[in-house]
């Protein structure tokens, strides 16, 4: 199969679930014998040229060079001054300019990138690029991968004037696509009340899984948190967990410590430079010594998509304590795969019960482990994924 990815997300050294996902399907894709013709944007912190080296795999500029790509929609604003009726610019928003992007550039690097190649497909990653739409080859199946639905995030921020304009912008233009692949059964359920009907399926990635844990962990006195504060729902939560269930974790077990991976800016670690017991790592080269003996804490409770740091952190080893919301779409059963808390309290609760038990602590280990290898292994969820792309593929055909 020949296949033409545009990824808001790529990187060589992925630091991000979703550059992590990305980076491991197109891998695996290839392993499987499939042609990959990417272009992608990466990170800052990364050297988009050092992925470009790769065959058959182009950079996009910076995200924020980009136009605006079109005159806003929405009607002039008249205000009254001295008498005059006065028609003031039109208003463009923070959602217009994430999702309406000036792609008119991409036509022509496309048709000089792919001389020659007969595309079956064209898969669009994430939702900041749903406008290259508009600028893609006629009569080739278009794909939409939504990894994180932004009327989900803001509904769950309880900003409902942003919500309602990134449903109005992401059900326009995933109407313009064949189909849309969601991460998780539960986004799926909101795109089809968007009104995508039969256009919506579920495909979850997969990850490059590590050696099956041999032996059972000796408990360290630790808790992980993966996730860097990029992400608007890690910051979220890391904050509701320092100020809210730490305090009482630490009142019950003063000697455990937390470890935070990701990056953090300089002002947000400021804010929590005193807190007793909180260690800001930044990237982890080597996750699996961290988690070893540790307890793997998901406090997230925005956002939509799947939560990597669940399924990472089930492979390497680590039991996980999750609100609720985090754990949609995984599947996973509360207290045999992992244990469910919603509330300060009730997860600080959590979170003691398993350092404390050691039966318990290594019971839900060696399940969630099976379960990550049974239903998330990369090989499988990629030949999954492209059974479904062939069958799009078939059912948009004149």
């Amino acid at each position: 199969m020949n296949i033409l990815l545009l990824t808001g997300l790529y990187d060589t050294k992925p630091a991000s679930g979703g550059s992590y996902l990305m980076w491991a399907y197109v891998q695996e894709l290839k392993r499987q014998g499939h042609n990959v013709y990417l272009f992608y944007y990466t990170s800052a912190d990364s050297d988009p040229r050092k992925a470009a080296e790769e065959p058959y795999t182009w950079y996009l500029p910076d995200l924020k060079d980009w136009k605006h790509a079109q005159k806003p929609v929405h009607q002039k604003v008249v205000a009254k001054v001295k008498g005059l009726l006065v028609a003031k610019k039109p208003i463009v928003d923070a959602q217009e300019k994430y999702f309406m992007r000036d792609f008119g550039w991409l036509g022509p690097a496309l048709g000089a990138a792919l001389k020659g190649v007969q595309i079956d497909v064209v898969q669009v990653d994430f939702p900041w690029m749903m406008n290259v739409v508009d600028y893609l080859p006629k009569g080739i199946a278009k794909v939409f991968v939504s990894h994180e639905a932004q009327f989900m995030l803001h509904t769950r921020e309880e900003q409902t004037k942003v919500a309602e304009r990134c449903k109005y912008f992401e059900a326009s233009l995933a109407a313009k696509f064949d189909a849309v692949l969601t991460l998780t059964d539960v986004e799926e359920a909101e795109w089809k009340r968007l009104g995508m009907g039969n256009k919506v399926f579920t495909s979850c990635m997969g990850l490059e899984l590590p050696d099956r844990v041999g032996q059972l962990a000796q408990r360290a006195d630790k808790l992980v948190f993966l996730g860097s504060g990029k992400h608007q729902p890690n910051l979220d939560g890391i904050r509701y967990f320092l100020l809210d269930v730490w305090p009482i974790l630490q009142g019950k077990h003063p000697q455990l410590d937390l470890y935070v991976t990701g990056k953090y800016d300089e002002a947000f670690l400021a804010e929590f430079e005193h807190v007793r017991g909180v260690n800001w790592v930044g990237f982890v080269s080597d996750l699996l010594s961290l988690m070893n003996g540790a307890i793997s804490v998901v406090p997230i409770r925005l956002g939509s998509g799947i939560r990597v740091k669940i399924l990472e952190s089930m492979a390497l080893g680590a039991p996980v304590v999750s609100t609720t919301m985090a754990a949609e779409g995984i599947g996973a059963i509360n207290n045999k795969h992992l244990i469910l808390a919603d509330g300060a309290e009730a997860f600080a609760q959590a979170v003691s019960k398993l350092y404390t038990d050691a039966e318990l602590y290594n019971q839900i280990l060696l399940a969630s482990h099976q379960y990550v290898y049974e239903h998330f292994a990369l090989k499988l969820s990629t030949q999954r994924r492209v059974v479904l792309l062939q069958s799009i593929i078939d059912a948009a055909k004149p």
